[in-house]
């Protein structure tokens, strides 16, 4: 019954990364990936000079599926519900992972790379 019930949830899952699922590429390693992004508040990182509130959101991707990323990672996100065809690739850093055994999906918390940071 357990695995009926699995089986049945990670069908759930994926059924939800394909409609709201967003594609993302891990730049360390190219590897390209759908996870679904939840936007939160804005985080101050607490830079010497100052406040400098950014954005931030949690990707949850499928752990079978996702890759192997680490603390200061970058990804790009290609797509986005908003994307137009001008809107150009998104750079995201990761800042924590959140990998509970009990949850089908690991979640990574992430935080926009502004366009002054990438120079």
């Amino acid at each position: 019954m357990a695995n009926q019930h699995a089986a049945e949830f990670l069908a759930a899952f994926d059924d939800h990364l394909d409609s709201d699922g967003q594609e993302f590429e891990h730049q360390r390693t190219s590897e390209g990936f759908v996870a679904i992004i939840e936007v939160k508040p804005p985080i101050d990182p607490r830079l010497e000079l100052g406040s400098d509130l950014r954005e931030h959101a949690i990707i949850s991707g499928r752990r079978d599926v996702i890759p192997d990323m680490r603390h200061g990672d970058v990804i790009t996100q290609l797509t986005g519900l908003w994307f137009t065809e001008d809107t150009p690739p998104q750079p995201w850093k990761i800042i924590k992972r959140e990998d509970n055994p009990a949850d089908i999906a690991i979640k990574y918390w992430i935080v926009r790379i502004a366009p002054e940071d990438e120079q």
